[in-house]
């Protein structure tokens, strides 16, 4: 689509000539950039630019497409045939692990607990237990208990989506 205006720049492909170092240095590369949005852009997704852009329908399998995923439903745009073990953590947590949130250091930054899926050593610094489980209704869910606290009652949410796991596993096989 060409705009009919001159605050909207023509795109797609024909934007993005490569030029060489002599073109380059031959004359300076004026670039305009608008940050205006028509008024009836949509969102149409990647697999619309894919009926298009063939050369790129390997973006399926990279990991950046898989990193964000529904449980138990890939979209269509995710190929997981590059990493076969992609879902073997998500695979143990439906399988009931607990695991064990203890030895809480504020210094720590982000990850201020130390998370194992066996209890540690001294009990008494668990802080609470994540147990991941598949309800009846087929749904990944978790149930929280507080370890420092008994009258905390546990706490279950449903696990929705996903994310990492391809490179970096979320979560080891126990050795």
């Amino acid at each position: 689509m060409s705009p009919t205006d001159r605050e909207h720049l023509p795109g797609g492909t024909l934007s993005n000539k490569s030029r060489t170092t002599a073109e380059l240095a031959a004359k300076p590369l004026v670039i305009e950039v608008s940050g205006k949005i028509p008024d009836g852009a949509v969102f149409v997704g990647s697999s619309k630019c894919l009926g298009c852009h063939t050369g790129y329908t390997d973006v399926r399998k990279t990991l950046h497409k898989l990193g964000i995923t529904v449980v138990g439903k890939p979209g269509k745009l995710q190929d997981f045939s590059r990493f076969p073990g992609f879902n073997a953590g998500l695979d143990k947590l439906a399988a009931g692990t607990k695991l064990y949130l203890y030895g809480f250091d504020k210094g720590r930054g982000f990850d201020r607990y130390l998370i194992s899926d066996k209890p540690p050593a001294d009990a008494a610094t668990v802080s609470f237990t994540a147990t991941f489980f598949k309800d009846a209704d087929g749904m990944l869910k978790f149930r929280t208990e507080n370890a420092k606290d008994a009258t905390d009652p546990p706490r279950t949410y449903p696990v929705e989506m996903t994310y990492g796991g391809g490179l970096f596993p979320q979560l080891s096989p126990a050795a």
